[in-house]
């Protein structure tokens, strides 16, 4: 009995110890959301649109998966659509704040602090770049730092200046467009022309005063390069730009925030574009207006719209999360003013632009409503409306009932900008 009497002491003893807790205790697979939970910086700015999930292992292991949060469509065009309308239920994939990946998978260790909080940090390695993390994880938040993020190939990396308009459209702008058909115009009623749609385009960008900028009127190019001064791609392959702000008189200089944008280089003529609609919305929410009146006009066109939309949106969603695919290469220029463009030979005259294999599947889906007469008289009528666009308005019409002829048998298009690099 003493013996017997011995163990349950023992045993009794052995239950009061004091529990020792070990790395992961009490945590569960949960995904945070800034809405809940989520802290998470890059190279210490916030990254906005993230979710970070997390996955418990065995003996202190465990899984950390960043990946962007889904974009919700009827949020955008809530105020556009009816309820009935709206798809509210649509969301659209986005890319994670780790240029070039949809998601990222990092196995972590997981150490406890002196207050007990499970820890992790390290180092990564995904496709396009090399980062460090450190961060923290509760069963109500996780914190987490990327820092000295660094692209594998940051040949393009550096600033681009936006040339002057001197006149010639070529030195800011890359304006390729090959097709079989031309633009029907009424310069002068009762008077149509035949233009090239390259050159309707310069026509239309160089020569009418169509943008008020701190009230001045200006072409679109004059406008463009008196804005856009220009845009940095940076080594952690963040894009910003240095433009005027068109809100403040004088037109100062301000530097959009990173986050916004990213980049990674994929070959030796293209980037992918990676926008942050989070971020965006975030940045211009203070800026927001009261939207615009015609919305109602617009609503009455749903009909017609929606079946375009259901055809372009499996063309667009997708350049959320895989980017956006621009090629970038040598500026064109009329070597010798014979309406001839070559490559320049200047290494840092570059143009970035979009090319027929982004466009033109894009084109070809919306152009059947360039062919419908109510959606034509919207847009004119909304461009009548506009005292900047002047004659312009006049001539609508016939450019608008033109360009499904002008797509349906383009051979090229690529439209872009071109920079000077420092």
């Amino acid at each position: 009995m003493a013996v017997v009497g011995a163990m349950c002491l023992f045993t009794a003893c052995s239950d009061d110890d004091d529990y020792v807790q070990m790395p992961g205790d009490g945590l569960e697979a949960k995904t945070y959301t800034m809405a809940d939970g989520l802290t998470v910086t890059l190279n210490g700015d916030v990254a906005y649109g993230q979710t970070v999930t997390f996955t418990p292992g065995q003996n202190g292991n465990a899984t950390i998966t960043i990946k962007g949060s889904d974009l919700n469509v009827g949020e955008l065009i809530g105020g556009m659509m009816s309820k009935a309308d709206n798809p509210t239920g649509f969301s659209i994939p986005t890319a994670s704040m780790i240029p070039g990946s949809v998601q990222v998978e990092i196995p972590v260790q997981l150490t406890l602090d002196n207050e007990g909080v499970n820890t992790f940090s390290g180092n990564a390695t995904t496709d396009y770049c090399t980062f460090n993390y450190a961060g923290k994880v509760t069963p109500e938040s996780l914190t987490m730092a990327v820092t000295d993020l660094k692209l594998k190939n940051t040949s393009l990396a550096g600033k681009y200046d936006m040339p002057e308009f001197d006149d010639t459209y070529f030195n800011i702008s890359r304006l390729e467009w090959e097709s079989e058909n031309s633009v029907k115009v009424e310069l002068f009623p009762g008077f149509p022309m035949d233009f090239p749609v390259k050159t309707m385009l310069v026509m239309t960008f160089a020569g009418y005063e169509l943008v008020n900028v701190d009230g001045e009127s200006m072409t679109v190019f004059d406008a463009l390069t008196t804005v856009l001064k220009s845009v940095t791609l940076g080594e952690d392959g963040s894009v910003t730009a240095v433009y005027a702000d068109t809100k403040v008189p004088g037109l100062p200089e301000k530097t959009a925030p990173k986050g916004l944008a990213q980049y990674v280089v994929t070959s030796d003529n293209q980037i992918r574009l990676y926008l942050n609609p989070s971020a965006i919305i975030a940045s211009s929410a203070s800026k927001a207006g009261e939207g615009d009146a015609s919305s109602s006009d617009l609503t009455n066109l749903l009909p017609k719209l929606l079946p375009v939309v259901e055809n372009v949106l499996p063309k667009v969603t997708p350049l959320f999360s895989q980017g956006i695919p621009v090629c970038y290469g040598p500026a064109l220029i009329d070597e010798e003013a014979d309406n001839v463009m070559v490559p320049t030979t200047d290494p840092n005259f570059v143009s970035f632009y979009l090319d027929n294999n982004l466009l033109l599947p894009i084109l070809k889906d919306v152009s059947p409503l360039l062919k419908d007469k109510e959606v034509i008289d919207f847009i004119v009528g909304a461009a009548s409306s506009d005292p900047t666009m002047g004659e312009m308005a006049v001539m609508l019409p016939g450019i608008l009932g033109s360009i499904p002829d002008v797509i349906d048998t383009t051979s090229k298009i690529e439209l872009g900008l071109n920079f000077i690099k420092q």
